[in-house]
């Protein structure tokens, strides 16, 4: 599998890191010495989103085409987070442990199934069939 960063380059990985600004020339994409603002974590066997916790800076998250998406809670650790995305992906997903999180607005796509949806107002959680 294939990803494409904002600069159209082809990037082999399984995850790719998109910097709101260039990121340092010693940044690498498995280092936190840029600010990473913007995370996908596309075609996944498994996702564990406690692993990005380390990225204090970021303010978006876009998970596609993951079998297994845990770790949610994490994402509470996260104070910019602002925007979620979760497409293609297998479930349900457990967003109830999100609830709390009035500034982050959760986007779901091509039919996500989601557990815990009444918990949120529908300006933030928008369901894209």
């Amino acid at each position: 599998m294939r990803l494409r960063s904002r600069t159209s380059r082809q990037v082999p990985a399984s995850a790719a890191l998109v910097f709101s600004e260039r990121p340092p020339p010693s940044a690498s994409m498995g280092s936190n010495s840029g600010r990473l603002t913007i995370l996908q974590m596309i075609d996944q066997a498994s996702v564990d989103l406690g692993t990005v916790v380390r990225h204090q800076e970021l303010t978006r998250l876009y998970v596609g085409s993951c079998r297994r998406v845990s770790g949610l809670e994490a994402l509470r650790e996260l104070p910019h987070l602002t925007y979620l995305s979760l497409s293609d992906c297998e479930g349900p997903i457990d967003l109830t442990p999100l609830a709390g999180l009035e500034n982050l607005t959760i986007h779901t796509y091509l039919n996500t199934p989601v557990r815990g949806a009444a918990l949120f107002p529908p300006e933030r959680l928008i369901r894209h069939r």
